[in-house]
């Protein structure tokens, strides 16, 4: 084991330990207003930051899936069956079953993908729509929704199952999405695996040539990038809502894909860039609490797409050359 191995390893020890301990006590008591502003940032971060890593996953193996909302989602529900019931081990049950829930979703785009030959962009979106009214169905009307049947929502998840710890005044769901990010960059910079994915994902032809095993591959990244997104969905609501509702996210799926490109599909930059994002929301919605301001509801996701935009008009050239890359895909298949 080299030295940067070892490193990694007591990284993520030392952030396990600490999110043992930490979710064994109740949170931290926020006596300042800006350990309640830090403590918004974090929690907001982390399902921006997971639907990122797995955007991230996906691109560079070329693969343009967009569909981490519904893999969110599909986690959250995956979560909630668990969660709301006092079983042995219901919080690390719940969380296998949230990243099993989104792997599985996204197993589907894959499996279209190789057999049928149905372009990703738009089983993955197609998905996304299924499953939000799977879930609107299943907190509505169907098993999920609460014992009184009085409110459209599941019954709260159990105690043992909640992940509303903090570390001083960061969130416990940030810490976990940050061993994630280490994760997938030591998945994609220091394995023979992610040396095919990057290969296959800059140029398809010549991974061929190399006789890299690219069907197998691009399952697996299916799997992972689902995996990762379920697990996010499952940690929010675990974390934060404690809850499924109908709508249990608000596009953070889809801004995972902002996030990632400002980011340039960088785990480390993709830290950074949800922290920026998340800092976005979090500053507006403290804004919008001051009547003299009247920011009108959404105003943060407007800022958002201010700087996406503004970040395509930069860096444009980058962008065709991935999409003509991406483009000109199918048509090497066919020849191969």
């Amino acid at each position: 084991m080299n030295a940067r191995t070892r490193r990694g390893v007591a990284f993520v020890s030392g952030i396990a330990a600490i999110a043992l301990l930490v979710g064994l006590t109740p949170p931290a008591s926020v006596r300042e207003p800006w350990q309640a502003f830090v403590l918004d940032l974090t929690r907001t971060a982390a399902p921006l930051l997971f639907s990122a890593l797995s955007i991230t996953v996906a691109f560079r193996a070329g693969l343009f899936c967009i569909g981490a909302e519904g893999q969110l989602w599909v986690g959250a529900l995956g979560a909630t069956a668990v969660a709301t019931h006092s079983v042995p081990g219901v919080l690390p049950l719940a969380l296998v079953l949230g990243s099993c829930a989104g792997a599985l979703l996204s197993s589907i785009a894959g499996e279209l993908r190789e057999r049928r030959a149905v372009p990703e962009l738009l089983s993955t979106l197609l998905l996304n729509f299924i499953v939000a009214q799977w879930v609107a169905s299943m907190v509505e009307r169907g098993p999920l929704r609460e014992s009184s049947g009085q409110l459209t929502q599941s019954d709260p998840i159990v105690d043992a199952a909640r992940l509303d710890g903090v570390l001083g005044v960061v969130a416990l769901s940030f810490l976990l999405a940050l061993v994630a990010a280490w994760g997938v960059e030591f998945l994609l910079t220091k394995t023979a695996f992610g040396l095919r994915v990057r290969a296959a994902g800059a140029s398809e032809p010549a991974a061929r040539l190399a006789g890299f095993p690219i069907a197998r591959d691009r399952r697996l990244v299916f799997l992972i990038a689902g995996a990762l997104a379920g697990l996010g969905g499952a940690i929010e609501l675990l974390a934060r809502t404690q809850r499924l509702l109908p709508e249990p996210f608000d596009g953070e799926g889809y801004l995972g894909i902002a996030v990632a490109l400002v980011a340039r599909l960088r785990p480390w930059r993709v830290v950074v860039a949800a922290i920026g994002f998340a800092l976005i929301e979090t500053a507006v919605k403290v804004a919008q609490t001051d009547p003299d301001l009247a920011l009108p509801d959404g105003f943060e996701r407007v800022v958002e797409a201010a700087l996406v935009i503004g970040f395509l008009v930069f860096d444009a050239p980058r962008i065709r050359t991935w999409f003509a890359r991406v483009r000109a895909r199918p048509q090497a298949e066919r020849s191969a």
